[in-house]
């Protein structure tokens, strides 16, 4: 005799030799289709009561699989997403659902997926709710599918406005393998933004008043990989406010440019000869001398969004010397 797993694998598979007697073929074709997609979501729903039931660890073991929602972190117009997955062992048939915001993005289409060249097909999908649709997965034959790749592909259009986010929540999933048995798995979300992502930058944000023009020392520290092309000097309001000069290094490399006075027009900016890179948890020194009246921070340590920014000294154009005077820029 059969055993249970065997039987439940044939009732998947082969769901279409269940008497089904009809006088015309398509009729027959039809009704082992909608037959068929019942059984595999009856069966489907009855894993997920028993694997309830059982109470199997959530936590992450190893061999478990991970299904990722990977989408771009900024989204614009259409985008696709996948649900990434790793260490599938004789993937049989499944199921998920993708939860979202409504009123950012909305889903225009699916595609199968695919693990290591072998196709997942999606037998079907669809809105079990407005911002939340369930997807089904069977894989045709017995011999199931192994390896890491994705198990659909899903296109959504924007519908939000720039900086509008909406997470990707997948839940209500299960796994199901030959043997009709569940495979543990770890579910990750996801969450986009609308719009373009912003450059990271250093930027101090406006000083205050007292001004006056001088040579800054310091260091800085950036939180994030900063790419610089520019150093922005914030001037006082009526003022041609700007640096003279600039030397940003560590301890083996150093970089430096000078200003192009007033009739380069964009005057409130020195331009280095060639980009760089201020890299993430190192510290840097800088020298920055300025002209008429720049804005200054009046504190010997400033954080900012970048990074942090500290005051070594600070000369003034009549020599006085400051240990807490910070020049208000922006490495950008």
């Amino acid at each position: 005799m059969a055993s249970n797993a065997t039987l439940k694998k044939e009732v998947i598979k082969k769901g279409s030799v269940i008497g089904i007697s009809m006088s015309e073929k398509e009729s027959g074709k039809i009704g082992r289709n909608v037959l068929a997609r019942g059984i595999v979501i009856c069966f489907i729903t009855a894993i997920i009561s028993s694997l309830a039931i059982s109470g199997l660890p959530a936590q992450q073991t190893e061999g478990t699989v991970t299904v990722t929602v990977n989408a771009p972190a900024y989204v614009e117009g259409t985008f696709n997403v996948t649900i990434d997955v790793t260490n599938l062992t004789n993937f049989n048939s499944g199921k998920f659902d993708l939860s979202f915001n409504l009123s950012v993005v909305n889903v225009t289409a699916f595609a199968d997926g695919s693990v290591d060249g072998e196709t997942i097909p999606v037998y079907g999908w669809e809105f079990v709710d407005k911002d939340r649709i369930r997807v089904i997965l069977d894989v045709p034959g017995i011999s199931g599918v192994s390896g890491s790749g994705y198990l659909a592909e899903i296109s959504f259009e924007v519908v939000g406005k720039s900086g509008d986010r909406s997470e990707l929540g997948i839940s209500e999933g299960v796994l199901v393998d030959t043997e009709a048995e569940a495979m543990p798995a770890e579910w990750i979300d996801a969450e986009i933004t609308v719009g373009v992502e912003e450059e990271p930058a250093f930027d101090t944000g406006p000083g205050t008043y007292p001004c006056i023009s001088g040579t800054h020392e310091g260091t800085i520290e950036v939180y994030d990989d900063i790419a610089v092309e520019k150093l922005y000097t914030y001037p006082c309001a009526g003022t041609g406010g700007h640096s003279e000069s600039v030397k940003i290094e560590n301890a083996t490399w150093y970089v430096n440019a000078t200003w192009d006075g007033y009739t380069a027009g964009d005057y409130h900016n020195i331009v280095f000869n060639e980009p760089f890179m201020l890299h993430a948890g190192e510290t840097y020194s800088y020298t920055i001398k300025t002209g008429s009246y720049p804005q200054i921070h009046h504190m010997d340590e400033l954080e900012v969004d970048g990074g942090t920014i500290r005051c070594t000294k600070f000369r003034d154009a009549n020599g006085r010397v400051y240990n807490d005077w910070i020049p208000a820029i922006t490495l950008w």
